[in-house]
Order: C-alpha cells, then sequence, then structure tokens
C-alpha cells in the first residue's frame, strides 16, 4: 500500500469516486417507487457507458503498458463489460417500472458491483505503480472523458 497523497484528478481516485456515484445511484434506483426508477436509471447508464469508454480509451491502454499482468487484467475486465453492456442495453429498452426490470436490474447491480470490486482489487493496485504524474494525466483524460473535469 503507498503513502502517497492522491493529486486532484488521481486516476484512481477518480475511479473511486465513480464506483461510489454508481453505488449510490443503484441504492437510489433499487429504493425507488417503480415510477421513479427511470432517471436515476437514465443516470447510472449515462455514468457506466461513460464509465466503460474512458476504462478502453485510458485506462486499459496504460494498463498494457505493464506487460502480461496488465494485459491479463484488461482481458478480463474487458470480457465482464461486454457483458455487462449486453444486460444493459436490454435494460435501457425496457419500462424500469415493471417488476421485469426491477429483477433483471437486482441482477445486473449485482454484476456492476462484482466489476467494480475487481477493478479496486486488480485494476487499481496496478495503476498506482505509476507515478504521480502519470497518475494524474490518467485522471485529468479519465475526467475529461466521463464529464468530471474540473
Amino acid at each position: 500500500m503507498s503513502n502517497v497523497v492522491p493529486q486532484p484528478n488521481d486516476v484512481v481516485s477518480t475511479i473511486r469516486e465513480q464506483h461510489a456515484q454508481a453505488r449510490q445511484l443503484i441504492g437510489t434506483i433499487k429504493a425507488a417507487a417503480p415510477e421513479a426508477r427511470a432517471t436515476p436509471f437514465g443516470e447510472l447508464a449515462e455514468m457506466l457507458h461513460a464509465h466503460e469508454a474512458a476504462e478502453q480509451s485510458v485506462v486499459y491502454p496504460a494498463l498494457r503498458e505493464l506487460g502480461d499482468e496488465g494485459e491479463r487484467v484488461v482481458q478480463q475486465r474487458i470480457s465482464e463489460e461486454e457483458q455487462a453492456s449486453q444486460v444493459l442495453a436490454e435494460l435501457e429498452a425496457s419500462d424500469p417500472s415493471t417488476p421485469a426490470f426491477e429483477e433483471s436490474f437486482v441482477a445486473f447491480s449485482g454484476d456492476v458491483e462484482q466489476h467494480a470490486r475487481n477493478e479496486e482489487a486488480e485494476v487499481l493496485p496496478l495503476l498506482e505503480k505509476f507515478d504521480d504524474a502519470r497518475r494524474t494525466e490518467l485522471g485529468d483524460a479519465f475526467a475529461s472523458q466521463t464529464g468530471n473535469a474540473p
């Protein structure tokens, strides 16, 4: 574990913040009355699309710079994301006020949580291997792509 104080747009801090935001939105959706799910679900879907795109264009290329371990982690996360993207598309095409949506969303939210945990356990420690300047550069690019830029 590093004793380095994270920079304002440190990529590790930025990803952790987005995971916290996603968890909060998931909780809001689960607690919402059926007719009130659409807005927070739309926010979550938009966030997940942007998060995945930023991982693909910013984080994964950086991890690949770290060699075989980075490539292995990238491939595992991409596989998870491909499966989640299919389910997300199905959810986006369905009516959030229905019991079928609720059932699918509960399963999907478990997959999102597991993906976030996997990132926190494997991706973030690899990103912590980069120096502060590189982590800030990656964080700025990630935040810019996800709409979280200062």
